[in-house]
């Protein structure tokens, strides 16, 4: 069904047209380390509307270009260099293909349950990531999943509202309790809305032993520097805050793993980590680089560094005009004036 490619083959199509490592726009919290670990996941990242709009989305940092495809009603057979994709995949051994989404969500895409099926019968693991926000009605589809990892940032409805533009909250007892697979994540973004929440969060989670492995995750851009470099620096204090009161159980790809409240919580720098991807985005573009922004921008010809694909005022979070209305956070995330 799927051709078949060696490895050198496999390599050379993820050979960018250009380079476009462009750290020098990006301030000191956001540098990337270029030093990278063998390919061990691949990720199909979907395109189309979400049904959440997290302010510190990474979607935003080309949401123009992105916001062009609408794939979330094709069959995944009708994607754009999908049969290279599962060559490249098979050809680089690579044995964990999780489905994500660029600028939305993997509960979104349509025919997530047969695609997932048909990842673990053509001898993939496959796994999801997601907002939880329609897994309670989809639990079929994610427990599907051999890997599922939840993004959970708060369990507060205004604090919700204030990251991700809707105040329902999953029901994470429920589905913490009825997600059934072989690992079990959950992902926290640490932000300037959630901070006050934080130790709270993660003792919480520390109550419930399916999981397997929790990330509090430090925000990552390409194109938005100045607006998200205080929810950076939010990060970096908190780690050195927990490194003081935690012991380090471990180090995995650089990243170190706290043990907290009984659960083992890795400080998750994803640009500074040495863990590595191939990333496959369902307009058909096939990327080998780790830095999905800066990938896509690479196989597509579009400049990183400028503020081309944002909306005029600089801001590219849609959430601040729902409604017709500018929310009041937009003078929280401008930058101050002199």
């Amino acid at each position: 069904m799927y051709p078949r490619f060696d490895r050198a083959t496999a390599l050379s199509m993820l050979d960018p047209p250009t380079h476009n490592e462009a750290d020098h726009h990006l301030g000191a919290l956001a540098k990337k380390n270029r030093l990278r670990s063998p390919y061990s996941f691949a990720n199909i990242n979907l395109l189309g509307r979400c049904n959440v709009d997290c302010y510190f989305c990474l979607g935003k940092d080309l949401d123009t270009e992105y916001s062009r495809h609408r794939n979330l009603g094709e069959h995944f057979s009708n994607w754009q260099r999908w049969n290279d994709f599962i060559a490249v995949v098979k050809a680089l051994e690579i044995p964990w293909v999780f489905v994500t989404g660029q600028n939305t969500d993997s509960l979104t895409y349509s025919r997530l349950g047969e695609l997932l099926k048909h990842l673990r019968s053509i001898g993939l693991k496959a796994g999801i990531r997601t907002n939880g926000v329609l897994a309670k009605k989809l639990i079929d589809t994610v427990n599907l999943a051999q890997s599922v990892s939840y993004s959970i940032h708060t369990r507060d409805p205004e604090t919700q509202r204030r990251i991700m533009g809707i105040t329902e909250v999953p029901d994470w007892d429920w589905l913490l309790r009825n997600t059934i697979c072989d690992r079990l994540r959950v992902a926290v973004v640490l932000n300037r809305y959630n901070r006050q929440e934080i130790y709270d969060l993660l003792e919480w989670l520390g109550t419930f032993d399916r999981i397997g492995y929790v990330q509090v995750r430090k925000i990552c851009t390409d194109n938005r520097y100045e607006l998200l470099r205080q929810d950076m620096q939010i990060f970096e204090d908190f780690e050195q805050e927990v490194a003081a009161k935690f012991p380090v159980a471990r180090i995995f790809e650089t990243a170190n793993v706290y043990l907290m409240f009984g659960r083992e919580v890795a400080f998750w720098r994803t640009v500074a980590t040495t863990v590595n991807s191939v990333n496959y985005f369902t307009n058909g573009t096939l990327t080998g680089n780790y830095f999905i922004v800066e990938g896509y921008s690479e196989q597509n010809l579009i400049p990183l560094g400028t503020t081309e694909f944002l909306s005029p005022d600089g801001l590219t979070f849609s959430w601040l005009k729902r409604d017709g209305k500018l929310a009041d956070a937009r003078e929280a995330l401008l930058p101050a004036r002199g």
